[in-house]
């Protein structure tokens, strides 16, 4: 009844449609005839957030674009760049192997502030996706310890509020030149000019990390920004400046 020659059996359960602990018997015969019955326990977990049952029973990629890779051993998701793929409440902290089949994911592309390149990443880290120190949601604000600077769609540190009240007296003047500037050069509302350039330069204004991702074009963007009436180049304004505080600036 002993055997000298002894190997490791694999046994892979079909496809069950209920999770939690299952009990399978399995039947052994050797090549002397003996036969004996093993009982086996396993339990089968629910696919992590992202992942889905395929038709082989495995756990695949839920996420339906191209260039989308997943692995279900480090639970990490691979795409070319310039997508966002992540859960819809990206402030409620969770474990990348946490399941919720009712959980909103969104799989959206990503022009302006999801990285170009390739990137891998887990699902409890989307922040990875971005650039320019920003995170959450489509990459939309700041990560943490980051503020939106003045002249840029880039998040960086303060380290001065103290800045902010030189930063006032300059923009006071500058607006100041700017009124004379444009009284000199008649460009009113009443002639349409100043209309028809404010209004293509702020398409390009809005679109300029898409035009010129890599700031290939540093003083044309530096004229687009004086004439879309703002600042120009790289300035901290105050500590936590978001993008709803830079509209009313």
């Amino acid at each position: 009844k002993y055997i000298n020659n002894c190997s490791l059996i694999h046994y892979t359960p079909k496809y069950i449609n209920h999770y939690g602990e299952h009990n399978v018997t399995l039947s052994v015969t050797t090549d002397t005839s003996y036969s004996a019955k093993l009982g086996v326990s396993f339990i089968l977990n629910e696919c992590p957030i992202s992942f889905s049952v395929n038709s082989l029973g495995l756990c695949d990629c839920s996420v339906s674009k191209e260039n989308v890779t997943c692995d279900i051993n480090t639970l990490h998701i691979t795409h070319n760049g310039l997508l966002w793929i992540g859960k819809y409440h990206t402030s409620t902290p969770f474990n990348a192997n946490e399941t919720n089949p009712n959980a909103c994911i969104i799989n959206e592309d990503c022009l302006l502030y999801c990285s170009p390149n390739s990137v891998t990443f887990q699902l409890n880290d989307t922040d990875t996706q971005c650039v320019d120190n920003r995170g959450h949601r489509m990459c939309g604000s700041c990560t943490e310890g980051y503020s939106l600077l003045m002249g840029s769609n880039k998040c960086g540190q303060c380290h001065n509020n103290y800045t902010m009240i030189a930063w006032i007296a300059l923009f006071a003047v500058m607006g100041v030149l700017l009124v004379v500037l444009l009284i000199a050069l008649n460009l009113t509302v009443s002639v349409g000019t100043l209309n028809g350039l404010l209004f293509y330069v702020n398409i390009v204004k809005l679109y300029e990390p898409v035009f010129s991702r890599k700031g290939a074009l540093p003083v044309l963007t530096q004229v687009i920004s004086w004439i879309n009436l703002d600042f120009g180049f790289e300035i901290c304004f105050y500590n936590g400046m978001d993008t709803y505080a830079k509209q009313w600036l």
